[in-house]
């Protein structure tokens, strides 16, 4: 049963509706003035107020004030009852947060049916709600399996630093990294990935990646073989449209180089230890697009960076250069460059978190529209 409360100085008035509500099978109730109106609305619950505009001390308008400031239209529905002849209450209660109104005197069945449109709105907005907290409830859920999906540190390998910035636009996204320990310790395997889309689908998508790419690249081998290997797995896995942007590649400690197989766009650049460019890395083929057999023998060919002591690996992906501001300007690789001359000096883990923050500042948004991925490789 709705609650329906009355608020109006006429006794004549209140009783009336008081009265006909009571028939259609509303639990009404009424109030003469403000004050006891905003008792009941703080003592019951309160599913639709019909409210007088002219009352003595605190009339209808400032009620309205009052009321808003903590029950949205959405939460408490607002009616207000005015003379035929005052327009300007209408306009003014409307813009104040007012639901609807009737004018006096009231036809009941035209308030009935304003009175059944609100209580619908006031019933689907509470509906949208209940759903929108069990789906950020949900979300929190796979945000924590996504999570348990990373790995929960950074593996130590002599010779290198790592420090890396994973932050999904979502709370969930599709950029996935992994390591892959082996019991030759002077190698550490890596992968990097970026699935096409992001969100739930991005996240799901992710999950898979992570099984696939695991099976693949667990024990020392070709290198070249093994993305082969996930490429087909990922184009028989994925649904058709979606594919990896990758790269796989071996840390070595003793020759300080990292070997790898770059399946991405534009993604590795090497810079000195006082900030300069040494070398950005051509872009590859993504995995999941065509069939192993179909693919060139030189698409997916190892190649190799070598690391001299204070020089830094950065490995990206397209959401950090792709940041567009204000003004439609992207942020670009020439962006991205300025932000690590700025960091270089600074420690692996806080120059990755610094680059991320001032990418997102260059937006001027307080996130970004893609998942962002971020590591750094520092010789030492």
């Amino acid at each position: 049963m709705k609650t329906i409360l009355i608020v109006d100085d006429q006794e004549i008035n209140r009783d009336i509706l008081f009265r006909r509500l009571s028939k259609r099978g509303f639990n009404a109730l009424a109030a003469a003035d403000a004050n006891h109106a905003i008792e009941f609305v703080n003592t019951q619950k309160i599913d639709l107020i019909i409210l007088d505009v002219m009352m003595p001390g605190i009339d209808g308008i400032e009620l309205l004030q009052i009321l808003r400031k903590e029950y949205s239209p959405g939460k408490l529905p607002i009616i207000m009852a005015t003379a035929k002849d005052e327009s300007d209450d209408i306009v003014q209660a409307l813009s104040l947060g007012a639901n609807d109104y009737v004018t006096k005197p009231i036809d009941f069945e035209i308030l009935i049916a304003r009175v059944m449109t609100q209580l619908n709105l006031k019933d689907a907005t509470e509906e949208l709600e209940r759903r929108d907290a069990e789906t950020r409830k949900e979300l929190e859920i796979a945000q924590n399996v996504q999570r348990s999906l990373l790995p929960d540190r950074i593996p130590h390998i002599s010779g290198f630093e790592i420090g890396i910035n994973f932050t999904p636009c979502y709370s969930i996204g599709g950029d996935f990294y992994d390591f892959y320990e082996y019991s030759n310790s002077e190698f550490l395997g890596l992968f990097f990935a970026d699935i096409s889309g992001h969100g739930v689908a991005g996240a799901l998508l992710m999950s898979m990646l992570k099984a696939l790419a695991s099976d693949s690249f667990q024990v020392l081998g070709n290198s070249a073989e093994k993305v082969l290997l996930l490429n087909d797995r990922l184009l028989n896995g994925f649904p058709d449209g979606k594919f990896v942007s990758a790269i796989y590649g071996m840390l070595d400690s003793n020759n300080k180089e990292f070997c790898y197989i770059n399946a991405a766009p534009e993604s590795i650049a090497l810079f000195s230890k006082t900030g300069e460019l040494i070398k950005t890395v051509e872009g590859g083929q993504p995995l999941g697009f065509f069939h192993s057999k179909q693919i060139k023998s030189d698409c997916y060919i190892e190649r190799k960076v070598c690391l001299n002591d204070g020089e830094t690996l950065f490995l990206f992906t397209d959401g950090v250069t792709e940041l567009m501001n204000e003004k439609n300007e992207m942020l670009e690789f020439s962006g991205f460059e300025r932000f690590v001359k700025e960091e270089l000096n600074n420690p692996v883990q806080i120059m990755v978190d610094n680059i991320y923050r001032k990418a997102i500042a260059f937006s001027g948004r307080s996130s970004a529209k893609d998942d962002i991925m971020i590591f750094a490789i520092k010789a030492k």
